[in-house]
């Protein structure tokens, strides 16, 4: 098909916003104004979390019979939850109806800010959330229930106690796990243990409702967790009904209300992020970009918007994406759509050759009557672009996904990743280090002293995870060479059960042994933790690499064999920073460029540079879903990417 990208994207806006003051990541929420009072008034006779307006007694309210409609005219039936802002209801069913609520719920509150402005908000304030059901539980018959719901605005739930009163209870009190409500009511201070503030639907007079927006095909809410990780809970006095709909529905729900392995939740990336554990770490990494974009605005970094389709390969190791407009159907004679031949027997697809960036194409494809009439790549690195614009701007900074076509299926690799990159004008290997260091430890603080998230991972993921991040900000990273790095590894080879390289001895006996030194290797993942875990027990920075495992890019040192670069390794996960004082001798940065089989011609302008008010800089990439491993202690990359992209494995 012509005309049309293989590897494209859209970007969708949320349709659903809420009243406030715009920011720069969206619109907040109503400001909170007053405060809590000390006790619940009139609550004594509340039971099973402190429903201030039950009816121990079984009674409904009377004056309840009938919601009146928020916005004028009553509600003719009663059998539905009243309409907050349009017309009534006619019938006795409760679905959303295509464009109703566009615009009811933008003066919904959001859970988070009622969470954490407790105390602010006065008793008996109105508010009104959206959300989805996590469970349910009946106190007595016709009397009341407590709905737990979380709209993902944080990790915990808000109690919802709704009274028998208002006019669609029986509807309410057989919502399933999952379900998505709309619920207005009063503010309360709770009595229960396990909340200190709870919504109360209780007086349909003074316009509470609980509203059915859309059903789930979720398991029977009966006072379990919807969470999929095997919590458990027990809220006291909640009785447990089920009509056998939740049975029939759970079977056949990919996340009921059973402990499920991380491993077959990444079969349902698209469900998976209704745990609390998902919801969780994809909450925290918002929170780990809003972080960096303000510590890079602290000090005075611009940001840059920089490319996805590039046609050049940044690290000359040819794994890339082609991006084309060009499908061939190639068959066994080599025909294909592009040469005017049917092809038949052959399948659609990309032309796959070996080609490398730079090199003359032959034959088909046929780049002249592509879309950019030459070969188009996914992006591998920004720093190139960075670079440019680092020679006039001073220090500039990105966040951009990152695709490599790695047949690499491990646990720290994917095919494509965020990438947060820097660049730094006139500066050198040192400042780079001590900024990445500074970068880290901000992110671990903020992680350890600012997230509702890391406190809920501590507790149900990994006991020991607050301890590992304060152990990072205790002392400073270590700094050792390469060389240094391989002779501490060589002398444990064997011991405190580190597999280690076979092929260590070999690189580092080359001074006693003579002759020519074998090829040179990176440092394995097991040496690496070896090194961070065993070893420093401290995140490492190993520098000074050999120049023949490193790109083009980096700065030679004066040794002639060894680049001004840096690794940062930190324990459990390994690299999660690489990054080097830029070459800017453009008669050295040629020739390596050679050795590295690129074409001259497509870095011109990266040459050109050299040539016109070049000046020393430095600059690193950070992987940022590397990092989200480390402050979760999740021990596979999958797990903290939404949908992630590995061989075999395209989702959506």
């Amino acid at each position: 098909m012509r005309g049309a990208f293989i590897f494209k994207g859209n970007a969708h806006h949320s349709w659903c916003i809420s009243r406030g003051t715009p920011n720069a990541l969206g619109w907040s929420t109503p400001p909170v104004r007053r405060r809590f009072f000390a006790k619940v008034r009139g609550g004594s006779g509340s039971q099973g979390g402190g429903h201030d307006g039950a009816h121990p007694g079984g009674a409904p309210n009377e004056s309840a019979s009938v919601a009146p409609h928020p916005g004028g005219a009553p509600h003719e039936s009663a059998s539905v939850a009243p309409h907050p802002g349009g017309a009534s209801n006619e019938g006795t069913s409760s679905e959303l109806l295509p464009g109703e609520a566009s615009n009811e719920r933008t003066g919904r509150t959001k859970i988070k800010d009622i969470l954490r402005a407790q105390g602010t908000h006065s008793e008996g304030e109105t508010c009104t959330i959206c959300g989805w059901v996590k469970s349910v539980r009946t106190v007595g018959k016709n009397r009341f229930s407590f709905i737990d719901v979380n709209d993902g605005s944080h990790v915990k739930n808000l109690q919802v106690v709704v009274d028998a009163g208002i006019p669609n209870y029986g509807e309410v009190s057989r919502v399933l796990t999952d379900d998505a409500v709309e619920c207005s009511g009063e503010l309360k201070c709770s009595l229960g243990k396990k909340q200190r503030v709870e919504l109360c639907v209780r007086d349909a007079a003074r316009a509470h409702y609980v509203r059915l927006l859309g059903r789930g095909e979720g398991a029977r809410s009966g006072g379990g967790s919807a969470d999929g990780e095997g919590e458990k809970r027990d809220d006291g006095e909640g009785d447990r009904r089920d009509d056998g709909e939740g049975d029939r529905r759970g079977k056949h729900y990919a996340i009921a209300k059973k402990y499920h392995s991380k491993e077959h939740l990444r079969s349902f990336p698209h469900l998976r992020a209704r745990t609390k554990l998902y919801s969780c770490v994809f909450r925290l990494k918002s929170d780990v970009v809003a972080e960096t974009f303000k510590f890079w605005r602290e000090r005075n970094c611009t940001y840059i918007n920089t490319p996805v389709l590039t046609s050049n390969d940044c690290e000359g190791a040819g794994e890339l994406f082609h991006a084309t407009t060009l499908m061939s159907r190639r068959g066994s004679g080599g025909g294909g759509e592009a040469n005017g031949s049917d092809g038949s027997g052959g399948a659609s697809g990309i032309d796959q050759r070996d080609e490398r960036p730079g090199e003359p194409v032959k034959g088909d494809p046929p780049f002249c009557r592509d879309f950019f009439k030459k070969p188009c790549y996914l992006n591998v690195s920004s720093q190139l672009a960075l670079e440019c614009l680092c020679c006039s701007m001073g220090d500039v900074f990105t966040l951009n996904q990152s695709f490599r076509a790695e047949q690499s299926n491990t646990v720290r690799h994917l095919s494509e990743f965020l990438m947060m990159e820097v660049e730094l004008a006139f500066s050198n290997l040192t400042s780079i280090i001590s900024l990445a260091e500074e970068y880290i430890k901000t992110m671990v603080k903020f992680a350890l002293h600012q997230s509702e998230d890391v406190d809920y991972i501590h507790e149900h993921h990994d006991r020991t995870l607050k301890e590992k991040l304060q152990a990072v900000l205790q002392k400073p990273f270590a700094v050792v060479t390469y060389d240094e790095a391989m002779q501490i590894v060589k002398r444990h080879v064997g011991r405190v059960g580190v597999a280690v390289d076979p092929h260590v001895a070999a690189r580092t006996d080359v001074s006693q042994r003579g002759g020519a030194p074998p090829p040179r290797a990176d440092l394995t993942f097991e040496e690496q933790r070896f090194l961070t875990e065993v070893h420093f027990r401290s995140p490492v920075v190993v520098v000074n690499y050999p120049q023949e495992i490193k790109p083009f890019y980096m700065a030679l040192n004066a040794d002639g064999k060894t680049v001004a670069c840096m690794d940062v390794l930190l324990p459990h996960v390994g690299e999660v920073v690489g990054g080097s004082e830029r070459e800017i001798r453009i008669h050295t940065l040629e020739r390596r460029m050679k050795e590295k089989r690129l074409d001259l011609r497509l870095y011109e302008p990266y040459l050109q540079l050299r040539r016109q008010g070049n000046v020393p800089h430095a600059g690193f990439g950070l992987g940022v879903d590397r990092l989200i491993m480390f402050l979760t202690s999740m021990s596979n990359i999958r797990d903290v990417v939404p949908f992630p992209r590995a061989p075999g494995s395209l989702f959506m």
